[in-house]
């Protein structure tokens, strides 16, 4: 009887099974269209998931050739307000919304949030931001772009079509914070339960703000890891002022902002300028906790201190005190 042959042998590699060679075909497929894509599709560095979506690739042919930062996000925003408006290219061959276009329809968040995911995947440094209105009781997206030529971030408002890299909007409406993204995992999905210590806030770049110094204390000794919340007071009334815009009759308190004391009881804060009514502060503790009125006036330091053995009453209904006051300027 002859011996069976090595498996090392030539002789037992030259017959492959039909699985064997099914797989080698497609590995051999695969590496042939990333070949192709790498020499004929345009610079789409954020990887292979993205050069291979037709949608990316279109937003790729639209902003390539664009010199500048400013020119590629503007060729993107107008891409990207373009299918939103044009049905008839929303639809692959399945009948099926791309998800592209669905973003731009969601909204201003998912808007926002698509326009990030393909400036990044095309070599932009964009991050989604979250803000609040305090005077209208509404948060509202954009995003920061980061101008390579002024190496800084640069606001948008991308959602709103006529806004563009250059259109001076950010002082049309108030704003307490600017929210970003930092490099923690879910990060950006903290800001959904308003853990807002999880973000970072860039409302002093772009906007007139002020800073706030709360220090918290125990029997007269600093406190640390104690968590502080900033809140917007909305009622009489207020809201916005186009039609539908909602109106506050009954008073409502709205989480805008939070952080922990350090090792000496101390937590600041950049909070836009009050533009109707002070800031409320208050330590985030179960049931009735100290709290204060806080009035930020733009480059102006306001110092308050709250103490976790002292319960002060609070009373909703009760209108927040005239702007302004209690300002200690820098």
């Amino acid at each position: 009887m002859a011996a069976p042959l090595p498996s090392g042998s030539p002789a037992a590699g030259g017959s492959r099974t039909p699985v064997q060679l099914g797989q080698r075909i497609a590995v051999g497929v695969l590496v042939a269209v990333f070949l192709i894509l790498r020499v004929v599709s345009p610079d789409i560095p954020g990887g292979l998931r993205y050069r291979l979506d037709p949608w990316v690739r279109q937003a790729a042919e639209a902003v390539a050739e664009k010199p500048g930062t400013a020119a590629k996000a503007d060729a993107l925003h107008e891409w990207l307000h373009d299918r939103q408006r044009r049905e008839q290219w929303t639809h692959d061959g399945f009948g099926r919304l791309d998800w592209a276009t669905a973003g731009a329809r969601g909204g201003c968040r998912a808007f926002c949030e698509t326009y990030a995911e393909i400036g990044n995947a095309l070599g932009l440094r964009v991050r989604p931001v979250y803000t609040f209105w305090p005077t209208i009781g509404n948060p509202h997206y954009w995003v920061e772009i980061w101008d390579v030529e002024n190496r800084r971030w640069h606001p948008c408002d991308v959602s709103a079509y006529e806004r563009t890299w250059d259109t001076p909007w950010m002082h049309r409406v108030p704003k307490a914070v600017s929210l970003v993204p930092t490099s923690e995992p879910g990060s950006w999905a903290a800001h959904d339960q308003s853990q807002w210590e999880m973000l970072e806030n860039t409302i002093g770049q772009h906007y007139p703000s002020g800073e706030v110094e709360v220090t918290v204390l125990e029997r007269d000794r600093p406190l640390s890891g104690a968590r502080v919340e900033v809140q917007v007071w909305l009622g009489d009334g207020m809201g916005g002022q186009a039609a539908g815009a909602t109106k506050f009759v009954d008073p409502m308190l709205f989480s805008v902002l939070a952080g922990r004391t350090d090792t000496n009881g101390l937590v600041r804060f950049t909070l836009g300028y009050s533009a109707q009514q002070p800031y409320r502060i208050r330590l985030d503790v179960p049931g009735t906790s100290d709290w204060a009125w806080v009035a930020v006036h733009s480059n102006s330091l306001h110092r308050s201190t709250l103490r976790a053995d002292r319960n002060r009453p609070y009373d909703l209904s009760a209108s927040p005190p005239r702007l302004p006051w209690s300002i200690i300027k820098e």
